[in-house]
């Protein structure tokens, strides 16, 4: 499959949702890089970040969106995928009482969580409408960390790892639409490109709000009680 432009992608929400958008540039067309920081209402605004990552002779492209959040303590919590922390990983947090059971198998299945505060944890994962974000978006993870200053301030982040997908795996940002961007337009008329455009575009756009709405799902659980330290 050749190579897919996500940066147009994001431009694209931008067009439809507002917000300002930040890209590479024309002459970078094949790397993934681009931002939009998106207004949102009262609340501080959304930043959402595509980015290529590479480790080794590996590389992918990664989507992540952040926002920030007072609160009356510290407070860290990472929710991510186990096939992303490794078995032996898993099984050292295990021993040290790290993996626990935060009463909903559903939104937490195929997830190792990791906090410095259970109880307070526990609270946030009550959250019915984080409970089912959670559960609607299996392959993404939450962070919450503490900022820079002790001043309260707390990144809230989810994270999209390889939003391309694997070879056994197909990501759900990959629809049958975009595919077919990249797989036979050279076939079509513009009509047709056209219209398949929209198409994918809606496509993506639909992802990105399932999306946003987690990072908002998260946002609103962890403010919603005090951190008592």
């Amino acid at each position: 499959m050749s190579y897919i432009d996500w940066n147009r992608f994001l431009a694209g929400y931008q067009k439809r949702r507002g917000g300002s958008f930040f890209s590479c540039g024309r002459e970078r067309l094949n790397q993934c890089d681009s931002q939009l920081v998106l207004p949102d209402g009262e609340e501080p605004p959304l930043l959402i970040l595509l980015q290529r990552c590479a480790e080794g002779r590996s590389s992918w492209n990664s989507l992540i969106a952040r926002t920030t959040i007072p609160l009356d303590g510290s407070y860290s919590l990472h929710i991510r995928r186990k096939d992303l922390t490794g078995a032996g990983f898993q099984t050292l947090m295990s021993l040290a009482g790290e993996r626990r059971d935060y009463g909903d198998p559903a939104a937490l299945k195929g997830r190792v969580v990791t906090t410095d505060d259970r109880a307070f944890t526990k609270l946030v994962l009550g959250d019915l409408e984080l409970r089912n974000a959670l559960t609607a978006r299996p392959g993404d993870s939450l962070r919450v960390a503490p900022g820079p200053l002790d001043d309260g301030a707390h990144t809230v982040e989810v994270c999209c790892e390889n939003f391309d997908g694997t070879l056994t795996q197909r990501s759900p940002w990959l629809t049958d639409h975009i595919a077919a961007l990249t797989d036979d337009c050279f076939f079509k008329d513009d009509g047709e490109k056209s219209a398949l455009q929209k198409a994918a575009q809606e496509d993506f756009d639909r992802q990105m709000d399932g999306f946003l709405a987690f990072l908002r799902a998260a946002r609103d659980a962890v403010k919603r009680w005090p951190v008592k330290k």
